[in-house]
């Protein structure tokens, strides 16, 4: 008998779809697509024809999928920093719609003495700007 999880288990079907919805995923951001993108007639039709598997994602997925990658990405990167001195950078600006932002990105020297910087992400700051409010925002954020 085979344990969970074992590859005899998988359902086939589950995992292409998977796949496809990843595929989608990794195209939506390296292609720098809106997230309404994947509700487009054309956009739709286009992902029913390529399989009888794949379903076309909504717009509420591929942003639940984007976030889930994040995590993922800033996990992995916050686990390659664990014994090194890291230095981190803040960015902060108000967009057009009058939002304001700050942007985070670590910096440290690689075990092979190479400078990586790697974003931990960009976070909405609600309050001021002020040194204090920036400081009590950074530290709730990370």
């Amino acid at each position: 008998m085979s344990q969970p999880g074992h590859p005899s288990e998988i359902n086939p079907i589950a995992f292409e779809r998977a796949l496809h919805e990843l595929a989608v995923t990794q195209w939506m951001i390296t292609t720098h697509q809106p997230l309404k993108a994947v509700e487009n007639p054309a956009f739709r039709r286009m992902i029913v024809s390529s399989s009888k598997n794949s379903k076309p994602m909504s717009k509420h997925q591929i942003k639940q999928h984007v976030l889930n990658l994040e995590s993922c990405m800033r996990e992995a990167s916050i686990k390659s920093m664990e014994g090194k001195s890291v230095s981190l950078t803040l960015d902060h600006w108000t967009s057009v719609a009058n939002q304001n932002y700050t942007g985070i990105t670590a910096h440290f020297i690689d075990d092979h003495w190479n400078l990586i910087s790697t974003s931990l992400g960009i976070f909405l700051h609600e309050g001021g700007a002020t040194g204090a409010e920036l400081e009590k925002s950074f530290l709730e954020t990370i």
